[in-house]
């Protein structure tokens, strides 16, 4: 986790009490853009990078923005790094994730979220 902080708040120039909300906000977004039956397998791997509790229920960009404490135009920053990093880091990847996402909001972010992943 605190690689992750560390790079949200080298990428984003956010100080680290403010980068660790960013990417506790980004994950609760991530999960719940997932199907019931994989959001046990995010919660393990996420974990994994030493993420403990649950992850708050963040809704959408809006949401991420304001339980991050960033301006709305910094989200897609924010998400493309902690995916970049999540990519890198957890074990397989991030499986399905990135064909949810594709399926989430068809457009802009999530659009350019899934290219991330090789998917268009």
């Amino acid at each position: 986790m605190e690689e992750m902080i560390s790079l949200v708040t080298e990428k984003l120039g956010l100080s680290k009490d403010k980068a660790k909300n960013a990417v506790t906000a980004v994950l609760g977004f991530l999960r719940s853009k997932l199907p019931e039956s994989a959001t046990g397998q995010f919660d393990s791997a996420v974990q994994s990078l030493g993420i403990q509790g649950s992850l708050p229920a963040v809704a959408d960009e809006d949401a991420v923005a304001k339980q991050a404490g960033i301006a709305k135009d910094k989200v897609g920053a924010l998400m493309e790094t902690v995916l970049s990093f999540l990519k890198d880091k957890l074990p397989g990847g991030l499986g399905g994730l990135e064909e949810q996402l594709k399926g989430a909001g068809a457009g802009g972010l999530f659009q350019k979220l899934a290219g991330l992943f090789g998917k268009k």
